[in-house]
Protein backbone atom coordinates (compact mmCIF):
# COMPACT_ATOMS: atom_id res chain seq x y z
CA UNK A 1 0.00 0.00 0.00
CA UNK A 2 1.06 3.55 -0.67
CA UNK A 3 3.03 5.66 2.25
CA UNK A 4 1.13 8.46 3.31
CA UNK A 5 1.70 11.58 0.93
CA UNK A 6 4.22 14.17 2.63
CA UNK A 7 3.11 17.10 1.01
CA UNK A 8 0.34 18.38 -1.22
CA UNK A 9 2.52 17.82 -4.21
CA UNK A 10 2.41 14.28 -3.04
CA UNK A 11 -1.39 14.05 -2.04
CA UNK A 12 -2.59 15.46 -5.52
CA UNK A 13 -0.13 12.61 -7.13
CA UNK A 14 -1.77 9.79 -5.80
CA UNK A 15 -5.49 10.86 -5.78
CA UNK A 16 -4.59 10.80 -9.89
CA UNK A 17 -2.81 7.71 -9.31
CA UNK A 18 -6.00 6.01 -7.31
CA UNK A 19 -8.74 8.02 -9.59
CA UNK A 20 -10.59 9.66 -6.95
CA UNK A 21 -10.14 12.90 -8.13
CA UNK A 22 -14.34 13.43 -8.70
CA UNK A 23 -15.25 11.42 -5.89
CA UNK A 24 -16.96 12.88 -2.88
CA UNK A 25 -16.96 12.16 0.47
CA UNK A 26 -20.18 10.75 0.26
CA UNK A 27 -18.95 8.21 -2.27
CA UNK A 28 -16.96 6.45 0.59
CA UNK A 29 -17.86 2.75 1.28
CA UNK A 30 -19.52 2.35 4.53
CA UNK A 31 -15.94 -0.22 5.56
CA UNK A 32 -13.45 2.64 5.21
CA UNK A 33 -13.56 2.96 8.81
CA UNK A 34 -12.26 0.06 9.44
CA UNK A 35 -8.59 -0.19 8.69
CA UNK A 36 -9.63 2.95 6.12
CA UNK A 37 -8.73 2.02 2.76
CA UNK A 38 -5.92 4.37 1.64
CA UNK A 39 -8.23 5.92 -1.30
CA UNK A 40 -10.43 6.41 1.66
CA UNK A 41 -7.93 8.02 3.50
CA UNK A 42 -7.01 10.41 0.67
CA UNK A 43 -10.17 12.02 0.36
CA UNK A 44 -10.02 13.23 3.56
CA UNK A 45 -7.23 15.12 2.40
CA UNK A 46 -4.43 14.64 4.91
CA UNK A 47 -0.60 15.10 4.41
CA UNK A 48 1.28 14.13 7.57
CA UNK A 49 4.66 16.26 8.00
CA UNK A 50 8.30 14.58 8.21
CA UNK A 51 8.49 13.77 12.38
CA UNK A 52 9.99 16.58 14.11
CA UNK A 53 11.97 15.75 17.51
CA UNK A 54 10.69 15.39 20.58
CA UNK A 55 12.92 18.74 21.96
CA UNK A 56 10.96 20.78 18.94
CA UNK A 57 7.36 20.11 20.49
CA UNK A 58 7.85 22.89 23.44
CA UNK A 59 8.22 25.45 21.34
CA UNK A 60 5.23 24.76 18.23
CA UNK A 61 2.96 23.91 20.71
CA UNK A 62 3.46 27.02 21.69
CA UNK A 63 3.23 29.31 18.67
CA UNK A 64 -0.12 26.80 17.84
CA UNK A 65 -1.37 28.42 21.24
CA UNK A 66 -2.51 24.76 22.52
CA UNK A 67 -0.38 25.54 26.01
CA UNK A 68 1.13 28.82 27.45
CA UNK A 69 4.59 29.52 28.35
CA UNK A 70 4.28 28.54 32.34
CA UNK A 71 8.01 27.96 32.58
CA UNK A 72 9.26 30.21 35.43
CA UNK A 73 5.88 28.58 37.63
CA UNK A 74 6.49 25.32 36.13
CA UNK A 75 10.40 25.39 37.61
CA UNK A 76 9.12 26.70 40.74
CA UNK A 77 6.55 24.55 41.39
CA UNK A 78 8.15 21.26 40.40
CA UNK A 79 11.07 21.74 42.79
CA UNK A 80 9.39 22.75 45.87
CA UNK A 81 9.90 21.50 48.95
CA UNK A 82 11.53 17.93 48.74
CA UNK A 83 12.52 17.97 45.01
CA UNK A 84 9.45 17.17 42.95
CA UNK A 85 12.04 16.90 40.25
CA UNK A 86 14.25 14.37 42.05
CA UNK A 87 11.63 12.04 42.49
CA UNK A 88 10.76 12.33 38.59
CA UNK A 89 14.37 11.51 37.87
CA UNK A 90 14.67 8.75 40.52
CA UNK A 91 11.18 7.02 38.79
CA UNK A 92 13.02 6.92 35.43
CA UNK A 93 16.24 6.11 36.52
CA UNK A 94 14.29 2.92 38.59
CA UNK A 95 12.55 2.56 34.61
CA UNK A 96 15.69 2.66 32.90
CA UNK A 97 17.99 0.76 35.27
CA UNK A 98 21.45 1.04 36.04
CA UNK A 99 22.87 -1.94 33.99
CA UNK A 100 21.50 -4.70 31.38
CA UNK A 101 21.49 -7.22 34.36
CA UNK A 102 17.58 -8.23 35.54
CA UNK A 103 18.52 -6.98 39.21
CA UNK A 104 18.37 -9.52 41.90
CA UNK A 105 14.80 -10.39 43.17
CA UNK A 106 13.89 -9.24 46.77
CA UNK A 107 11.78 -10.58 48.81
CA UNK A 108 8.09 -8.89 49.92
CA UNK A 109 9.45 -8.16 53.58
CA UNK A 110 12.58 -6.16 52.38
CA UNK A 111 10.66 -4.06 49.99
CA UNK A 112 7.66 -3.14 51.97
CA UNK A 113 10.88 -2.27 54.88
CA UNK A 114 13.08 -0.67 52.92
CA UNK A 115 12.75 2.94 54.48
CA UNK A 116 13.56 4.97 51.12
CA UNK A 117 10.80 3.90 48.89
CA UNK A 118 7.96 6.90 49.86
CA UNK A 119 10.80 9.41 49.45
CA UNK A 120 12.27 8.90 46.81
CA UNK A 121 9.58 8.16 44.72
CA UNK A 122 6.70 10.26 46.46
CA UNK A 123 4.07 10.88 43.55
CA UNK A 124 5.83 8.24 41.68
CA UNK A 125 5.18 5.44 43.61
CA UNK A 126 1.94 4.24 42.17
CA UNK A 127 2.78 4.70 38.24
CA UNK A 128 5.84 2.76 39.10
CA UNK A 129 3.86 -0.27 40.00
CA UNK A 130 1.53 -0.09 37.39
CA UNK A 131 4.42 0.71 35.02
CA UNK A 132 6.27 -2.79 36.19
CA UNK A 133 2.81 -4.73 35.60
CA UNK A 134 3.32 -3.90 32.31
CA UNK A 135 7.47 -4.18 31.44
CA UNK A 136 8.54 -7.33 33.81
CA UNK A 137 12.28 -7.24 34.35
CA UNK A 138 14.24 -8.68 31.22
CA UNK A 139 17.64 -9.12 31.15
CA UNK A 140 18.16 -6.46 28.21
CA UNK A 141 16.61 -3.24 27.67
CA UNK A 142 13.83 -2.22 25.37
CA UNK A 143 15.99 -0.18 22.34
CA UNK A 144 13.24 3.02 21.53
CA UNK A 145 12.86 2.19 17.70
CA UNK A 146 12.35 -1.20 18.30
CA UNK A 147 8.88 -3.40 19.14
CA UNK A 148 8.71 -3.38 22.97
CA UNK A 149 7.93 -7.34 23.12
CA UNK A 150 10.60 -8.15 21.01
CA UNK A 151 13.40 -7.20 23.18
CA UNK A 152 11.47 -9.22 26.30
CA UNK A 153 12.81 -12.36 26.62
CA UNK A 154 13.29 -13.30 30.26
CA UNK A 155 11.84 -17.10 30.37
CA UNK A 156 10.82 -16.04 33.61
CA UNK A 157 7.92 -13.43 32.76
CA UNK A 158 5.38 -14.33 30.11
CA UNK A 159 4.53 -12.36 27.28
CA UNK A 160 1.87 -10.10 27.04
CA UNK A 161 -0.98 -10.76 24.62
CA UNK A 162 -0.69 -8.52 21.81
CA UNK A 163 -2.63 -10.34 19.41
CA UNK A 164 -6.20 -10.13 20.83
CA UNK A 165 -7.85 -13.02 19.81
CA UNK A 166 -11.62 -13.19 19.31
CA UNK A 167 -13.43 -13.54 22.21
CA UNK A 168 -16.12 -15.88 23.20
CA UNK A 169 -19.49 -13.94 24.18
CA UNK A 170 -20.50 -13.88 27.70
CA UNK A 171 -24.16 -12.76 28.60
CA UNK A 172 -23.63 -12.39 32.39
CA UNK A 173 -23.86 -8.93 32.51
CA UNK A 174 -25.65 -6.28 31.13
CA UNK A 175 -24.00 -3.46 29.79
CA UNK A 176 -24.42 0.71 30.89
CA UNK A 177 -23.84 2.58 27.89
CA UNK A 178 -25.31 5.73 26.93
CA UNK A 179 -27.62 5.14 23.96
CA UNK A 180 -26.02 6.96 21.48
CA UNK A 181 -22.65 4.39 22.15
CA UNK A 182 -25.38 1.77 21.60
CA UNK A 183 -25.92 3.09 18.58
CA UNK A 184 -22.58 2.75 17.30
CA UNK A 185 -22.55 -0.58 18.63
CA UNK A 186 -25.48 -1.55 16.77
CA UNK A 187 -23.63 -0.77 13.28
CA UNK A 188 -21.42 -3.00 11.48
CA UNK A 189 -17.61 -3.72 12.95
CA UNK A 190 -16.84 -2.19 9.52
CA UNK A 191 -17.42 1.15 10.77
CA UNK A 192 -14.73 0.92 12.97
CA UNK A 193 -11.36 2.26 13.40
CA UNK A 194 -8.26 0.06 12.57
CA UNK A 195 -7.60 -1.24 15.92
CA UNK A 196 -11.15 -1.19 17.36
CA UNK A 197 -12.48 -4.11 15.48
CA UNK A 198 -15.59 -5.50 17.34
CA UNK A 199 -16.60 -9.06 16.84
CA UNK A 200 -19.98 -10.16 15.33
CA UNK A 201 -21.67 -12.89 14.66
CA UNK A 202 -23.70 -11.41 11.67
CA UNK A 203 -24.09 -7.65 10.07
CA UNK A 204 -26.67 -5.91 10.97
CA UNK A 205 -29.00 -5.33 8.04
CA UNK A 206 -29.27 -1.60 6.62
CA UNK A 207 -32.73 -1.01 8.14
CA UNK A 208 -31.92 -2.45 11.10
CA UNK A 209 -29.22 -0.25 11.36
CA UNK A 210 -31.45 2.62 10.38
CA UNK A 211 -33.64 1.76 12.86
CA UNK A 212 -31.48 1.63 16.14
CA UNK A 213 -29.74 4.93 14.88
CA UNK A 214 -33.41 6.39 15.48
CA UNK A 215 -34.31 4.73 18.36
CA UNK A 216 -30.70 5.56 20.06
CA UNK A 217 -31.56 9.76 19.40
CA UNK A 218 -29.80 11.52 22.34
CA UNK A 219 -28.61 14.64 22.35
CA UNK A 220 -25.15 14.81 23.82
CA UNK A 221 -22.42 12.27 23.38
CA UNK A 222 -20.32 11.10 26.58
CA UNK A 223 -17.45 8.30 26.77
CA UNK A 224 -19.26 5.11 27.92
CA UNK A 225 -18.14 3.43 30.62
CA UNK A 226 -15.02 1.53 31.31
CA UNK A 227 -15.54 -2.20 30.43
CA UNK A 228 -16.03 -4.72 33.64
CA UNK A 229 -13.21 -7.32 33.84
CA UNK A 230 -13.88 -11.37 35.00
CA UNK A 231 -12.24 -12.47 37.99
CA UNK A 232 -9.33 -13.78 35.70
CA UNK A 233 -8.65 -10.59 34.24
CA UNK A 234 -9.41 -11.33 30.63
CA UNK A 235 -12.04 -9.46 28.78
CA UNK A 236 -15.23 -10.80 27.44
CA UNK A 237 -17.41 -9.51 24.67
CA UNK A 238 -20.49 -7.35 25.71
CA UNK A 239 -24.22 -8.34 23.64
CA UNK A 240 -25.93 -5.46 22.55
CA UNK A 241 -29.27 -6.29 23.90
CA UNK A 242 -32.05 -4.69 21.44
CA UNK A 243 -32.41 -3.10 18.21
CA UNK A 244 -34.95 -0.88 17.72
CA UNK A 245 -36.84 -1.10 21.16
CA UNK A 246 -37.39 -5.24 20.34
CA UNK A 247 -34.89 -7.95 21.24
CA UNK A 248 -32.77 -9.38 19.04
CA UNK A 249 -32.50 -12.68 17.46
CA UNK A 250 -29.66 -15.14 18.11
CA UNK A 251 -28.54 -14.62 14.29
CA UNK A 252 -28.08 -10.84 14.63
CA UNK A 253 -26.59 -10.23 18.24
CA UNK A 254 -23.98 -7.74 18.32
CA UNK A 255 -20.87 -7.92 20.51
CA UNK A 256 -18.19 -5.70 21.98
CA UNK A 257 -15.07 -6.23 22.32
CA UNK A 258 -14.18 -4.39 25.59
CA UNK A 259 -10.14 -3.38 25.61
CA UNK A 260 -7.69 -5.78 26.70
CA UNK A 261 -5.71 -6.24 29.61
CA UNK A 262 -2.80 -4.16 27.79
CA UNK A 263 -4.75 -0.98 27.02
CA UNK A 264 -6.72 -1.21 30.29
CA UNK A 265 -3.06 -1.05 32.30
CA UNK A 266 -1.57 0.71 29.96
CA UNK A 267 -4.15 3.96 29.82
CA UNK A 268 -3.89 3.10 33.62
CA UNK A 269 0.10 3.93 33.75
CA UNK A 270 -0.19 6.91 31.31
CA UNK A 271 -3.03 8.78 33.55
CA UNK A 272 -1.27 8.07 37.06
CA UNK A 273 1.91 8.95 35.54
CA UNK A 274 0.13 12.20 34.58
CA UNK A 275 -0.89 12.98 37.60
CA UNK A 276 1.92 12.65 39.46
CA UNK A 277 3.81 15.42 37.88
CA UNK A 278 2.14 17.23 40.57
CA UNK A 279 3.21 18.01 43.73
CA UNK A 280 0.35 16.53 46.17
CA UNK A 281 -0.79 20.19 46.75
CA UNK A 282 -1.22 20.96 43.39
CA UNK A 283 -2.82 18.14 42.68
CA UNK A 284 -5.94 18.78 44.99
CA UNK A 285 -6.06 22.35 42.50
CA UNK A 286 -5.68 21.57 39.28
CA UNK A 287 -8.08 18.15 39.15
CA UNK A 288 -10.61 20.55 39.76
CA UNK A 289 -10.23 22.14 36.41
CA UNK A 290 -8.99 18.90 34.54
CA UNK A 291 -9.54 15.35 34.48
CA UNK A 292 -7.70 12.16 32.64
CA UNK A 293 -10.66 10.36 31.23
CA UNK A 294 -9.07 6.73 29.90
CA UNK A 295 -12.69 5.45 28.76
CA UNK A 296 -13.07 4.67 25.03
CA UNK A 297 -15.10 7.63 23.54
CA UNK A 298 -16.54 7.74 20.19
CA UNK A 299 -16.83 9.97 17.14
CA UNK A 300 -19.12 9.89 14.05
CA UNK A 301 -17.79 11.14 11.02
CA UNK A 302 -20.63 12.25 8.13
CA UNK A 303 -24.39 11.72 8.69
CA UNK A 304 -25.99 13.91 11.80
CA UNK A 305 -26.64 12.99 15.39
CA UNK A 306 -29.71 11.01 15.87
CA UNK A 307 -33.47 12.29 15.86
CA UNK A 308 -35.81 11.85 18.60
CA UNK A 309 -37.91 8.42 18.42
CA UNK A 310 -41.07 8.57 16.02
CA UNK A 311 -39.22 10.88 13.30
CA UNK A 312 -37.31 9.61 10.13
CA UNK A 313 -34.05 8.11 10.57
CA UNK A 314 -30.98 10.24 10.24
CA UNK A 315 -28.47 8.57 8.04
CA UNK A 316 -25.93 6.81 9.41
CA UNK A 317 -21.99 7.80 9.41
CA UNK A 318 -19.43 7.70 7.03
CA UNK A 319 -17.49 5.64 9.86
CA UNK A 320 -17.19 5.96 13.34
CA UNK A 321 -13.78 6.79 14.95
CA UNK A 322 -12.71 5.79 18.72
CA UNK A 323 -10.35 7.06 20.84
CA UNK A 324 -9.02 4.67 24.02
CA UNK A 325 -9.10 8.44 26.07
CA UNK A 326 -8.92 12.17 26.42
CA UNK A 327 -8.60 15.25 28.57
CA UNK A 328 -11.44 16.84 29.69
CA UNK A 329 -12.03 20.49 30.96
CA UNK A 330 -14.10 20.04 34.41
CA UNK A 331 -17.13 22.61 34.37
CA UNK A 332 -17.70 25.23 37.44
CA UNK A 333 -19.94 22.42 38.68
CA UNK A 334 -17.97 19.47 38.84
CA UNK A 335 -19.25 17.76 35.73
CA UNK A 336 -16.84 17.25 33.14
CA UNK A 337 -17.23 18.49 29.69
CA UNK A 338 -19.10 16.50 27.18
CA UNK A 339 -16.07 17.20 24.64
CA UNK A 340 -12.23 16.55 25.63
CA UNK A 341 -9.91 18.78 24.12
CA UNK A 342 -6.96 16.07 23.96
CA UNK A 343 -7.41 12.85 22.85
CA UNK A 344 -4.88 9.38 23.56
CA UNK A 345 -4.48 6.42 21.46
CA UNK A 346 -3.02 3.46 22.90
CA UNK A 347 -0.62 1.21 20.19
CA UNK A 348 0.46 -2.63 21.85
CA UNK A 349 3.13 -1.80 18.92
CA UNK A 350 5.94 1.26 18.33
CA UNK A 351 4.98 3.63 16.07
CA UNK A 352 7.63 3.25 13.40
CA UNK A 353 6.28 -0.73 12.73
CA UNK A 354 2.59 -0.04 11.36
CA UNK A 355 3.48 3.82 10.44
CA UNK A 356 1.21 4.21 7.63
CA UNK A 357 -1.79 2.15 8.92
CA UNK A 358 -1.06 4.10 12.41
CA UNK A 359 -1.28 7.68 10.40
CA UNK A 360 -4.58 6.84 8.18
CA UNK A 361 -6.36 5.40 11.41
CA UNK A 362 -5.19 9.03 13.26
CA UNK A 363 -6.68 10.91 10.26
CA UNK A 364 -9.84 8.86 10.73
CA UNK A 365 -9.90 10.41 14.46
CA UNK A 366 -9.27 13.93 14.09
CA UNK A 367 -11.62 14.02 11.21
CA UNK A 368 -14.27 12.57 13.42
CA UNK A 369 -13.57 14.83 15.94
CA UNK A 370 -13.36 18.11 13.88
CA UNK A 371 -16.71 16.77 12.31
CA UNK A 372 -18.45 16.95 15.39
CA UNK A 373 -16.98 20.12 16.90
CA UNK A 374 -17.44 22.30 14.02
CA UNK A 375 -20.08 20.34 12.19
CA UNK A 376 -22.20 17.86 13.78
CA UNK A 377 -22.59 20.46 16.94
CA UNK A 378 -23.02 23.20 14.65
CA UNK A 379 -21.03 25.40 17.06
CA UNK A 380 -18.68 26.72 14.16
CA UNK A 381 -21.44 26.62 11.00
CA UNK A 382 -19.84 26.46 7.75
CA UNK A 383 -19.14 30.39 6.35
CA UNK A 384 -18.44 31.27 2.81
CA UNK A 385 -17.24 34.69 4.56
CA UNK A 386 -13.10 34.85 3.45
CA UNK A 387 -12.08 35.77 7.01
CA UNK A 388 -13.68 31.97 8.39
CA UNK A 389 -12.61 30.33 5.59
CA UNK A 390 -8.84 31.38 5.80
CA UNK A 391 -8.94 31.19 9.34
CA UNK A 392 -6.74 28.81 10.77
CA UNK A 393 -7.28 26.15 13.63
CA UNK A 394 -5.21 23.91 15.43
CA UNK A 395 -5.62 20.62 17.75
CA UNK A 396 -3.40 17.72 19.33
CA UNK A 397 -3.83 14.35 20.17
CA UNK A 398 -1.73 11.88 21.96
CA UNK A 399 -0.21 8.25 20.77
CA UNK A 400 1.49 6.19 23.14
CA UNK A 401 2.60 2.67 24.33
CA UNK A 402 3.95 1.71 27.33
CA UNK A 403 7.98 3.08 26.50
CA UNK A 404 7.30 6.20 23.99
CA UNK A 405 5.14 8.80 23.64
CA UNK A 406 4.03 10.53 20.36
CA UNK A 407 2.78 14.68 20.44
CA UNK A 408 0.41 15.58 17.17
CA UNK A 409 -0.07 18.75 16.08
CA UNK A 410 -3.50 18.69 13.08
CA UNK A 411 -3.68 22.02 11.50
CA UNK A 412 -6.39 23.06 9.28
CA UNK A 413 -8.63 26.09 7.72
CA UNK A 414 -12.32 26.78 7.67
CA UNK A 415 -11.63 25.70 4.11
CA UNK A 416 -11.60 22.24 5.36
CA UNK A 417 -14.33 22.61 7.58
CA UNK A 418 -16.56 23.27 4.72
CA UNK A 419 -15.26 20.33 2.86
CA UNK A 420 -15.72 17.68 5.37
CA UNK A 421 -19.58 19.40 5.80
CA UNK A 422 -20.51 17.98 2.53
CA UNK A 423 -20.66 14.90 1.37
CA UNK A 424 -21.13 15.94 -2.63
CA UNK A 425 -17.55 17.90 -2.93
CA UNK A 426 -15.57 16.45 -5.24
CA UNK A 427 -11.47 16.28 -4.08
CA UNK A 428 -10.63 17.77 -7.21
CA UNK A 429 -7.21 18.19 -6.91
CA UNK A 430 -6.06 20.43 -9.62
CA UNK A 431 -7.72 23.59 -7.68
CA UNK A 432 -6.62 22.64 -4.40
CA UNK A 433 -4.27 24.80 -2.05
CA UNK A 434 -2.28 23.97 1.25
CA UNK A 435 -5.33 25.47 3.03
CA UNK A 436 -7.84 23.02 1.74
CA UNK A 437 -5.76 20.71 3.56
CA UNK A 438 -5.32 19.20 7.03
CA UNK A 439 -1.98 18.45 8.16
CA UNK A 440 -0.53 16.32 10.71
CA UNK A 441 2.84 17.17 12.21
CA UNK A 442 4.36 14.67 15.03
CA UNK A 443 6.97 14.80 17.13
CA UNK A 444 8.30 12.35 18.94
CA UNK A 445 9.08 9.73 20.08
CA UNK A 446 9.16 10.71 23.81
CA UNK A 447 11.06 8.28 25.66
CA UNK A 448 10.06 6.93 28.70
CA UNK A 449 14.20 5.50 28.24
CA UNK A 450 15.41 8.93 27.44
CA UNK A 451 15.09 11.73 30.79
CA UNK A 452 15.52 14.84 29.01
CA UNK A 453 12.52 13.31 26.26
CA UNK A 454 10.44 12.83 29.84
CA UNK A 455 10.97 16.29 31.30
CA UNK A 456 9.94 18.37 28.37
CA UNK A 457 6.92 16.10 27.95
CA UNK A 458 6.23 16.67 31.98
CA UNK A 459 6.68 20.58 31.20
CA UNK A 460 4.35 20.35 27.95
CA UNK A 461 1.71 18.37 30.03
CA UNK A 462 1.91 21.20 33.02
CA UNK A 463 2.24 24.25 30.60
CA UNK A 464 -1.40 22.71 29.12
CA UNK A 465 -2.90 22.11 32.64
CA UNK A 466 -1.36 25.58 33.43
CA UNK A 467 -3.33 27.06 30.33
CA UNK A 468 -6.81 25.90 30.86
CA UNK A 469 -6.49 26.97 34.57
CA UNK A 470 -5.79 30.56 33.26
CA UNK A 471 -8.74 30.47 31.31
CA UNK A 472 -10.91 30.10 33.64
CA UNK A 473 -11.16 33.65 34.32
CA UNK A 474 -10.42 35.91 37.51
CA UNK A 475 -10.94 32.10 39.96
CA UNK A 476 -7.68 30.89 37.58
CA UNK A 477 -5.91 33.64 37.70
CA UNK A 478 -6.43 33.42 41.79
CA UNK A 479 -4.81 29.52 41.70
CA UNK A 480 -1.63 30.95 39.99
CA UNK A 481 -1.32 33.80 41.58
CA UNK A 482 -1.44 31.67 44.34
CA UNK A 483 0.97 29.16 43.50
CA UNK A 484 3.21 32.00 42.32
CA UNK A 485 3.80 32.98 45.63
CA UNK A 486 3.83 29.70 47.68
CA UNK A 487 6.97 29.32 49.78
Amino acid sequence: MAPVPRDLTAWKAQVIQQGIGNKTLGEIQPTSGSKIPHSAFLQLRAVWLPDKLASEATKNLYETGLIGDFTELINKVVTHGFSQADTFHNFLDDICGSSNITPAPQSDESLVNAPAIEPKFSSFVVPLGQWKLLKPAAPERVVPGTPPHNAIKNKGALPLDYDKPPLSPSFSRELDLGIVDITSLLMSQQLETPSKVRVKESPATPLEESQADCASASPTRSPPESPAFSSGGESEAEPIAQVAGRPESSSTISLRKPRTKYEVQTSNFFSSFFYAFFPHYLTFVWTRYLEVVTEEASYRFGGKRPVSSGTAPSPPPIFIARTDGAFYEVGDDGSRNKRGFLPFELKPYCRAEKLAATCREETAEMAAIIYEEFVMDNQYPPSDEQEALDKTHHRFMLSLNRDEFYITIATFTGHYISYISSTSTPSNPSNLEVKHLISFQPHGPFSLLVRNHMTIFREIMLSMAMKKINHRGSKGQIVLNALQSRR
